[in-house]
């Protein structure tokens, strides 16, 4: 099967375009690549595995209503030479993750490389391994088989801003992107934020013009 035929089929599933991704290397320069039948290889990272540079993202597993639909479409994408998966446990409440860990089995497991968006599968998990103060990089961790090029989204806000009503504003902004606005992460590629890091954060926001030092608008 072509690149071009597996494109076409996962086109008429209606679950893989949205997920396709482009395979990138810090070392694109030193001729890292390699082809084996239609598919092309690049080094990932420091980890010295090589993994075509389509990958299949595991969110949409779970959107086709059929979970037969989406072993047939993790296995054919392996058997024509993708073999870098990703997931994330937050995906449709852990569902991506057990149609992609039904369509790995049968050997499929050993063919591919797969991350995930944090070395956790719980929720409570996740919160635990994320300090109070946010001071964390998930970015070339320990092991084999860790993802290298992975990291937060960070914004630094001031913990006294002179225009009241602005700091106000952006406190409004901040607590929305927490509660309505996470129901856009998904379509944007990020992963949702478990309720335990969303209550870790509105501590945090609370700390912005907070009572004892509040600014006053000029």
């Amino acid at each position: 099967m072509t690149r071009r035929e597996f494109i076409r089929l996962a086109a008429t599933a209606g679950a893989m375009l949205p997920s396709l991704a482009i395979a990138g290397t810090s070392d694109e320069s030193a001729g890292n690549s390699t082809s084996e039948g239609q598919m092309q290889y690049r080094t990932l990272g420091h980890t010295g595995e090589k993994v075509s540079i389509v990958g299949l993202g595991g969110y949409h597993m779970a959107v086709t209503k059929d979970p037969n639909e989406s072993i047939r479409i993790v296995r054919t994408a392996i058997d024509g030479g993708i073999n870098f998966m990703d997931n994330c446990w937050d995906y449709h409440n852990g569902e991506s993750e057990v149609r992609m860990g039904n369509a790995l089995r049968d050997g499929y497991r050993d063919k591919v490389f797969l991350m995930t968006k944090i070395d956790s599968h719980s929720k409570a998990g996740a919160a635990k391994q994320i300090p109070d103060d946010f001071r964390i990089s998930i970015t070339n961790p320990p092991g084999k088989q860790a993802f290298p090029i992975s990291s937060f989204t960070y914004l630094l806000i001031p913990s006294q801003i002179p225009d009241a009503a602005k700091g106000e504003a952006i406190k409004g902004f901040l607590q929305w992107m927490l509660a309505d606005g996470q129901k856009y992460a998904a379509g944007l590629f990020y992963a949702p934020l478990p309720k335990e890091v969303v209550a870790k954060e509105i501590k945090q926001i609370a700390q912005v013009n907070a009572p004892g030092g509040p600014a006053k608008k000029k």
